[in-house]
């Protein structure tokens, strides 16, 4: 390869031969000719026997001249600068001439000019030294200006921008900036306003943007006039930005307070030569040169060791790319688009791979933001700018942010289905000082908001590279070329913005489905709504005395479904056993029903890896779920995708030896008697017991209309309706309402599927024939976890050729990736996932390997009791790059012992039982109660009959703290039977208490009820201590019948000595007994009480 380079001077041969020799060694193929005449149309028949040509800003590419360069043979041009407007790119384009630039060199070295310049001019040093040369010390005409305080306009803020703006910010100015493509980073040392409102209020004005059509002479006699006459201007990009004859004229009439130019409008025939012995012949240059506040350089800003290294070493190593016929990440032309590059302001270039939108601030979009924003180059540079739009004025998405906050999809007060160790990120863990009392291991809702909140203060607040425009609706996205342009309606009015990228982060809760029927029916004025905006009883049904229907009807039967029919039938028992005056009228006359279509498994919040054990340990049920021990590895996507039937019996298997039941025991239609079908999963704590206690109804079918108070459904109609609650998922294309028809087509967009909307690539990433498009988040059920790993996968796989080459690791995930086609097949399979990509350990496995980023070694390991399989916890800290920030993985440790600390005690206590009682406790038991008095004031006998535990939202009554912690429950325990003495007579009996659970202290506690209020607490019976679960060897707070438990009461001068044993069915509470043993001045006597579900 021979490279011919003109305008050669003494140090251009220097660096390159340097550069050449440090890469390619003596042997190399490439040889070098250096001219130290320009290249241009008088001089272009000169150039012979070369590949390429190697040129400089003033050498002059015609579409003349490059005909005659492809004419002799040349097949690339090679520019030693960023600009390019001496290139006639579009004749290059034609002529299938390859043309890249240097980019970026060393924006320090130029702002660092630009700023001695400023000094220069100001302090007239340049003056000063002459004056000392001749022997003058004289001060007189060296009157300068302090810097500090002065504000200073920046005109173009690309990486030359922003270094100046750094420095001038350490002088102590004011900034404002002028750049139609804003960059995030300048928000931390200015703000941004319209060119004409920058100019009046500047001292001083600093150019640095490139030369394009839109910038020529963009100071000229208008701009000048809105300048302060004493105003500073200063160019150090390009000469043709300034109108040379309007800045004499200016400058003449003092309307110009001084001009510092390292650029010349007409320095081509001038610059880098010596013309010391010549008379200029250019005008207006000797004219600038006569006045006094005027101080002119030959475009020598750049000129650093440094900057020439970083020129060289590029040059070469886009000759290699032209050589090696590989992608250049430097060209300026690229699949066909002339690529019109900022030169001088590349850092937010719309059409540079480095510029990035994201849609949407919920947990994909901040995680995606945060995973963009921290992805740095070798050298340490960002090499990702982040804008983030959300129609929302806050982050969160449909995540509230306090426990009143209503205007979001989600409840504040309902509880995640998932532990807080799966509802995370990497890299922040939960702090424990959220709430009245800390953090539950199911968080409320509010709480996550909160944690998102935390999450965006401690990687996206302050961070130069991302901006987040909140308020902001997007409207439309539209490719154009290799680019991207997204269009806003927000507070800042209508806005277009162009990207490298755009992160489709909206989520799949796109809009509420809703069925056809039910729009605008006149046929009926009982209130329908969605299950997103349900929010209590109150609001549902009023609260005066209703003349319709006493029914509501929950249509829906997946997780939402089963998730608000049993916060509704929880309400309605709260507003009837609660003390004080009830949210709605007559509560005790209303009813839940639910209409669900089919069968689902309900798993409590609390599973057990021993569910044989009638004494069994307890953990968040994603703990046992996703315990990585239980599956054989690598992983296959067992719980994903298309679900064979021998996979299918084998999930029913599980998840019936989970619950200890196949539901019938709760409801008979709650049985699940196909389970050859894919399995379908929810989480509910209360779901099961409201059903056996009677709290809900429960039928099989669906909505077919709506008439009066009447609902008709496949399985027949249901009278009296009060109201309906649709819990009937949504439809995810409203998510991408705004993409164009034509990459609706090419991601497969189908609205008849809503949960497989769009069919996309690598686990729902990307689709191939859209470039620069991506999705995190965006599939039915979406873990945090995954979603992370989609951001690092994004991330890796648009890294810019010239920063990284894509990892060998990607290129294998992507040649052996099939999902489009699993997606596609999936569409038309009657076996399909309930989840689609709802393996979540498969799926962190597939990213894992995809990334190179191995799962880390778990700190220590988990036995299970009365098992040899360890417990392997799955949490996003499990992965964290090397590359990762001191905060990240010291926030990735604490959350790794957090969750290890979690299952060491629930694994060797009896941690999370008292929740588990708590959850089997609803509902009517069986009692049988034998007592035994030493004393004949107190007869001895027997007691039989019922406990009634009834649900209702926890009240304040008796509580230290006052107030109620938000979202918990407790029980009003009503006991009614007879009491059948020794003596031989009987009598009515019931007693009253109240059962609380604290969901943070994991504490069951018993209280007493009101004498003059029954259902009112009023104050502490006893906490029911569960005993340890070991002793050394032995399983001392264990029983062949179940878990001990011991509490303490002094009555007066009574003392209650407790007992309980509780005897567990798996998840389910069979059997519980409760002994007293009570001795005082007055008292002396035993009780031996047994509850048994009937």
């Amino acid at each position: 390869m021979r490279l011919s380079i003109f305008s050669a001077k003494p140090y251009d041969k220097v660096f390159l031969e340097r550069a050449h020799l440090a890469r390619n060694g003596s042997a190399s193929s490439i040889h070098l000719t250096f001219y130290d005449f320009s290249l241009n149309p008088s001089t272009v028949d000169l150039v012979s026997d070369c590949d390429a040509v190697c040129v400089f800003v003033n050498d002059v590419l015609t579409d003349k001249v490059l005909e005659t360069l492809v004419s002799k043979g040349v097949r690339g041009v090679l520019l030693r600068c960023a600009g390019y407007n001496n290139v006639d790119l579009e004749a290059a384009e034609r002529l299938g001439l390859a043309v890249a630039n240097v980019p970026s060199y060393s924006p320090e070295a130029v702002a660092e000019f630009a700023v001695a310049l400023i000094q220069t001019l100001n302090r007239k040093t340049h003056r000063a030294y002459n004056r000392v040369r001749e022997g003058n010390f004289a001060l007189d005409g060296l009157l300068g200006r302090t810097l500090h305080g002065k504000t200073v306009g920046v005109i173009g803020t690309g990486k030359i921008g922003i270094a100046f703006a750094r420095i001038m910010k350490g002088f102590g100015c004011k900034l404002y900036a002028y750049d139609p493509f804003p960059n995030p980073i300048f928000k931390e040392y200015g703000e941004y306003v319209e060119l004409d409102d920058l100019l009046p209020r500047c001292d001083l004005i600093s150019l640095h943007c490139p030369l394009m059509e839109q910038t020529k002479h963009i100071i000229n006699e208008r701009t000048l006039s809105l300048m302060k006459s004493d105003a500073m201007l200063v160019n150090t990009s390009r000469g043709g930005l300034v109108d040379t004859s309007a800045v004499i004229a200016a400058l003449k009439n003092q309307k110009l307070g001084g001009l510092a130019l390292d650029v010349y409008e007409g320095e081509g025939k001038l610059f880098y030569n010596d013309h010391s012995q010549e008379i200029l012949d250019d005008d207006r240059l000797a004219r600038l040169m006569t006045f006094h506040n005027v101080l002119i350089s030959g475009h020598q800003a750049f000129f650093t060791v440094e900057a020439l290294q970083e020129i060289s070493e590029c040059t070469l190593r886009n000759l290699e790319d032209l050589v090696m016929g590989r992608h250049c990440p430097n060209s300026l032309i690229k699949e066909g688009f002339t690529r019109l590059r900022r030169g001088s302001l590349p850092y937010l270039n719309p059409v540079m791979p480095h510029s990035v939108c994201i849609i949407g601030a919920g947990p994909s979009g901040l995680v995606a933001a945060k995973t963009f924003a921290q992805r740095r180059s070798p050298s340490g540079e960002h090499v990702y700018a982040v804008t983030i739009y959300d129609a929302r004025d806050a982050i969160g998405g449909l995540w509230p942010l306090d426990a009143g906050d209503d205007s979001r999809s989600i409840h504040p007060l309902m509880t995640t289905n998932l532990s807080k160790h799966t509802v995370q990120f990497s890299d922040l863990a939960w702090d424990e000082d959220m709430g009245k009392s800390g953090v539950p291991e199911f968080p409320r809702a509010w709480m996550v908001g909160r944690y998102l909140q935390r999450y965006a203060k401690t990687y996206l607040e302050g961070a130069r590279n991302v901006e987040l425009k909140l308020g902001s609706l997007v409207v439309g996205v539209r490719s154009k070329g290799p680019t991207w342009v997204v269009q806003t309606e927000g507070a800042r009015g209508k806005e277009e913005n162009e990207f490298a990228r755009v992160i489709i982060a909206t989520g799949y809760f796109g809009k509420p489905r809703i069925p056809e029927f039910l729009h605008g029916s006149e046929n009926t004025t009982v209130p329908v709504v969605h299950s997103t905006t349900y929010r209590d009883l109150k609001g549902l049904l009023g609260t005066k005395e209703s003349t319709g229907g006493k029914t509501v009807v929950v249509v829906g039967g997946q997780m939402s479904g089963v998730e608000v029919a049993a916060t509704i039938a929880t309400q309605l028992s709260s507003a009837v056993n609660s003390p004080g005056e009830s949210p709605i009228a007559s509560p005790e006359k209303y009813s839940v029903h639910h209409l669900s279509e089919r069968p689902t498994w309900v798993l409590p919040l609390f599973t057990t890896p021993t569910p044989t054990d009638p004494a069994p340990c307890f953990l968040p049920s994603d703990f046992n779920s996703f315990n990585l021990a239980a599956r054989p590895q690598p992983m296959t996507n067992l719980r994903g995708g298309i679900i064979s039937e021998e996979s299918a019996s084998l999930a029913h298997q599980k998840l019936r030896l989970s619950l200890g039941t196949d539901q019938a025991e709760f409801h008979p239609l709650a049985r699940i008697e196909d389970t050859t079908s894919p399995a379908y999963v929810a989480i509910s704590p209360l779901y099961l017991p409201l059903l056996r206690a009677k709290l809900l109804t429960l039928s099989r079918g669906h909505l077919t209309g709506l008439s009066g108070t009447t609902a008709e459904t496949t399985s027949g109609p249901i009278e009296d309706v009060a109201a309906i609650v649709l819990a009937t998922g949504f439809d995810p294309s409203a998510s991408l309402s705004f993409l164009e028809d034509d990459v609706l087509r090419k991601i497969n967009h189908s609205p008849e599927h809503p949960e497989l909307t769009p069919a996309l690539a690598f686990h729902g990433t990307h689709h191939p024939s859209v470039p620069g498009l991506g999705f995190v988040g965006f599939y039915r059920g979406p873990y945090w976890g995954v979603a992370e790993m989609q951001s690092r996968f994004l991330a890796e796989l648009w890294v810019p050729e010239d920063v990284a080459p894509q990892p060998d690791t990607i290129k294998a995930a992507l040649e052996s990736d099939r999902s489009i086609e699993e997606t596609l097949a999936m569409r038309e399979s009657k076996r399909a996932a309930q989840f689609p990509l709802g393996d979540y350990p498969f799926l962190m496995q597939e990213f894992s390997k995809a990334l190179n980023l191995p799962i880390s070694t778990a700190n220590s390991q988990l036995l299970i009791p009365q098992s040899t399989m360890p417990l392997d916890l799955l949490t996003p800290a499990r992965y964290v790059s090397a590359t990762s920030s001191d905060v990240s993985k010291a926030e990735a440790a604490r959350s790794l012992a957090q969750a290890q600390a979690t299952a060491s005690e629930a694994l060797t206590s009896t941690k999370f039982v008292a929740a588990s009682v708590f959850r089997s406790l609803l509902g009517t038991w069986r009692l049988e109660r034998e007592i035994n008095s030493k004393l004949p004031s107190h007869p001895s006998g027997t007691f039989s009959g019922t406990g009634r535990f009834l649900v209702r939202q926890k009240t304040p009554d008796g509580l230290e703290t006052g107030g109620s912690p938000e979202g918990e429950l407790e029980y009003l325990y009503i006991e009614e039977g007879t009491f059948q003495s020794t003596l031989g007579f009987s009598f009515a009996a019931t007693r009253r208490y109240v059962y609380r659970y604290d969901e943070v202290t994991d504490t069951l506690s018993v209280w007493f009820v009101c004498v003059d209020d029954d259902k009112k607490a009023d104050y502490l019976f006893h906490n029911v201590e569960f005993l340890p679960r070991s002793d050394g060897a032995a399983r001392a707070g264990v029983t062949a019948r179940g878990i001990k438990a011991k509490a303490g009461h002094l009555c007066g001068d009574d003392y209650y000595s407790v007992q309980y044993e509780f005897g567990f069915k798996a998840v389910n509470l069979e059997r519980w007994t409760v002994g007293y043993q009570v001795k005082g001045p007055k008292k002396d006597y035993t009780l031996h009480a047994v509850y048994t579900r009937d």
